[in-house]
């Protein structure tokens, strides 16, 4: 079975640090997800301290898509503000999707999308 990766984007991006934080304990805690969850990062600019969060970096096969959808769309549910995600899934091969999600409906174009490139 062959790994791809999935980058998740919150938007807007200047004030996501903290959710791409929890978001990634969030999809740490999935049995299926576990060691598979990483956050990526800007490099540190000239006049700051440290460097930002840009995404939670996700190896996802086949067999853990579902997984990763159900967990990513039950904490986007849980959020007491509405939240855009940017999920951008690539395979092996090269094959790439960019879905913007927002709502529990876009979980199945989600999942659709990564059954098809995985």
């Amino acid at each position: 079975m062959a790994a791809g990766t999935a980058e998740i984007r919150i938007e807007p991006a200047d004030q996501s640090d903290e959710e791409l934080r929890q978001l990634a304990r969030w999809l740490r805690d999935e049995d299926e997800l576990r060691g598979k969850v990483d956050l990526s990062g800007a490099p540190i600019t000239p006049g700051h301290m440290g460097g930002t969060t840009e995404m939670v970096t996700v190896i996802v096969t086949s067999g853990t898509a579902t997984a990763l959808v159900t967990s990513l769309f039950t904490w986007l549910g849980r959020r007491r503000e509405s939240t855009k995600v940017t999920v951008t899934v690539e395979s092996a091969s090269g094959d790439r999707i960019d879905l913007s999600c927002a709502s529990p409906a876009d979980a199945d174009n989600l999942l659709r999308a990564c059954r098809k490139i995985l």
